[in-house]
């Protein structure tokens, strides 16, 4: 038998903290807390997936809603606990707004008279709005546009998971989730238990996946990420025709005809069809690998840019923008505090933000480039080139050269949330790793566990000074709150007031920025605009 008592946790802050660049997926481990201490467990199953069904817990603090999956660690072989701690692992590097969202993970005993068992426990963003398998069950078939919003929003998902090596394995319709049930909801990516990173190159070789979505060199036993690109072809044909391309009387029916790779588009729910959106799906069911489109290639066909009659292209706010301007000019600790926050952010609270997040991403790769922010802030608030390089380096948490939704969100909702004292507190909680919940205070040691020992370009023992304001080398509650809500507290917070109501002026707050360029300059060596790689 296993003894995994925080084994899991403890492998993967430990993983993480042998990276280069720190973010704050330290801050969602969990090791003090037990879980019964912080939610209520309401008792009803949302879902099965691979690894364990889910249910719906409520954040005692908060009222937040979440959805659970406990998973025994206490009687896994290696092989199954290898495999768990990997879904784990990966999903806590996802950070896509069509990707279900890990807010915290758990390890935790249950005792009883004669036995003692361990389990793990994620915490996760929850989606009310049902499977895309069954809200295909209930049209039959999609109109081309709604589906081609449909399969835009999973191309961008799969695609960045792909950009950070990770390869899905498992992507049919009960894995995408609508988060609500508003026609326009936005879908959800879940169920990373057949996930697997992977090194350009190396072929991957295990045989997982679903017979229907499949892919013909999967069952061959070697296969790389394109293997995700033939199931999201499998899952277009089916949302335009409201049937599988590969069908059969059992499995290996199915099989078989997934191995010739032959479908058609002779039924007459074809006929009213483009001929667009036929060669796409031939382009993903292409049953050699090489030459099927990457997720990149994919997001730049033509059916997928396809403007649809009473389309409406959302308008970037320029409030968002001037929010992001703001927040790049703010103290380290209060970016950290903030992105914290915006980790747990509830529904409402983000649905618009997404909506921006995809107007400022325009090429739909799940991330916002150098080059999309600086195209947005010079045409939008005049910026130049330069200025708004300085605001893209401070928003730039893991200095990757893209900001990842979170940091987004961080940056966009600092005026929403400045007045909720229940997710400050949470937030706080958070940091008081060795708390106990008690909110007692945040030390340096708390936060070298979760930032390292500089973040950002900043020691850690100069970010704590950012907040500590009676100088005893620690954060205590009431000055976290002053730093999050510039010091009005909550009885003035949530008065509606603009940055420039607040004091601050785009003037003096380019002046900080200016200031905190020179780091970004330095480390250009004066050379030119800093140059876009790969995360």
């Amino acid at each position: 038998m296993m003894h995994a008592r925080l084994v899991s946790c403890n492998k993967i802050l430990s993983e993480i903290q042998q990276e280069e660049s720190r973010d704050l997926r330290m801050a969602k481990i969990v090791t003090s807390v037990k879980i019964s201490d912080v939610y209520d467990f309401d008792g009803r199953i949302l879902g099965t997936g691979v690894s364990g069904s889910v249910r719906s817990i409520t954040n005692r603090r908060t009222g937040q809603q979440s959805a659970l999956k406990k998973l025994p660690t206490w009687n896994l072989s290696k092989k199954k606990y290898d495999q768990l701690y990997n879904e784990v692992a990966i999903f806590l590097r996802l950070d896509h707004p069509n990707i279900v969202r890990l807010r915290e993970v758990y390890e935790d005993r249950e005792s009883a008279s004669r036995w003692s068992r361990t389990f793990l426990y994620m915490v996760m963003e929850k989606c009310s709005g049902g499977e895309l398998f069954d809200r295909l069950k209930d049209v039959q078939r999609f109109s081309e546009a709604d589906a081609a919003g449909l399969v835009k929003q999973m191309f961008s998902a799969v695609n960045y998971c792909h950009e950070h090596n990770i390869c899905h394995r498992d992507l049919k319709l009960e894995n995408w989730m609508f988060l609500d049930k508003s026609p326009n909801s936005p879908l959800k990516l879940i169920d990373f238990g057949f996930s697997q990173r992977f090194t350009s190159g190396v072929p991957l070789t295990r045989v997982c996946g679903t017979c229907f979505y499949v892919a013909p060199e999967v069952l061959k036993g070697t296969h790389d990420q394109k293997c995700d690109i033939w199931s999201l072809g499998v899952i277009t044909y089916m949302l335009l025709s409201g049937m599988p391309p590969f069908t059969g009387r059992d499995e290996q029916a199915i099989l078989r005809s997934v191995r010739a790779a032959k479908y058609s588009f002779s039924a007459s729910v074809w006929d009213d069809v483009s001929q667009e959106a036929k060669e796409f799906i031939m382009r993903l069911l292409t049953k050699d690998p090489a030459r099927r489109p990457s997720c990149k290639e994919a997001l730049q066909d033509p059916w997928l840019r396809k403007t649809w009659r009473g389309d409406q292209e959302p308008s970037l706010d320029t409030s968002v923008l001037t929010n992001l301007y703001h927040f790049a000019a703010a103290g380290v600790m209060k970016r950290a505090a903030l992105g914290l926050i915006a980790m747990t952010m509830s529904t409402p609270q983000v649905r618009q933000l997404e909506e921006q997040f995809r107007v400022l991403d325009k090429d739909g790769n799940g991330v916002i480039t150098l080059e999309e922010l600086t195209t947005a802030l010079t045409e939008k608030l005049n910026m130049t080139r330069e200025e708004a390089r300085t605001v893209f380096s401070k928003l730039d948490v893991t200095g990757n050269h893209e900001i990842h939704y979170s940091e987004f969100l961080a940056a966009s909702l600092e005026l929403h949330i400045a007045d909720n004292e229940s997710l400050i507190l949470d937030a706080f909680r958070k940091m008081d790793r060795d708390g106990s919940g008690g909110c007692r205070s945040i030390s340096l040691e708390n936060l070298r566990t979760i930032l390292g020992e500089d973040y950002m370009g900043t020691r850690i023992e100069e970010i704590i000074k950012e907040c500590d304001i009676n100088g005893d080398g620690q954060i205590q509650y009431e000055e976290f709150v002053a730093l999050v809500t510039d010091g009005r507290g909550f009885d003035s917070a949530s008065e509606s007031s603009s940055p420039r109501q607040r004091g601050h002026s785009l003037e003096k707050e380019m002046k900080t920025l200016e200031r905190l360029g020179t780091i970004v300059d330095s480390e250009t060596d004066g050379e030119g605009p800093l140059q876009l790689e790969k995360g």
